[in-house]
């Protein structure tokens, strides 16, 4: 697990470092930038969260 969290950080680093490149490049997006850099940190996240909770939530299997 705590190498998943690791991984759900490194990744979201990458997005938002590549997504405050970009704003840089296209300052005519500049008042969105900071919402967009978030959304790029957050979804490594989110997906993982999201993953967790299915596979958690899953009912357990009996074994025979």
């Amino acid at each position: 697990m705590g190498t998943e969290k690791i991984a759900a950080f490194n990744e979201a680093w990458a997005a938002m470092a590549l997504q405050t490149m970009q704003s840089f490049w296209f300052p005519a997006q500049v008042s969105n930038a900071a919402l967009e850099i978030l959304a790029k940190g957050m979804t490594p996240y989110r997906r993982r969260a999201v993953t967790n909770a299915r596979r958690l939530g899953r009912p357990k299997r009996r074994r025979r």
